[in-house]
């Protein structure tokens, strides 16, 4: 049960340091929703913390050919 509790903190953490602007906690929150990895998989927050990446880091977007219209134009089922 522990390992349970540490990555709630995590994610706790991750989320916080996301909404204060820090890309690399936003990325790992989009792959982690994404993938399912760790939280049940909903591809609406994936999208959402990947806005969030592109917003703080938008040369990072860039290297990976991803830009805020393509994001908010796709539709998420």
């Amino acid at each position: 049960m522990k390992k349970i509790k540490d990555y709630e903190e995590a994610i706790k953490i991750y989320k916080k340091t996301c909404d204060n602007g820090y890309f690399p906690s936003c990325e790992r929150l989009f792959l982690m929703y994404k993938n399912g990895d760790r939280v049940k998989q909903d591809l609406n927050l994936a999208k959402k913390y990947l806005a969030d990446v592109c917003r703080y880091s938008p040369e990072y977007c860039e290297e990976l050919e991803i830009n805020e219209e393509e994001i908010f134009n796709q539709e998420v089922k």
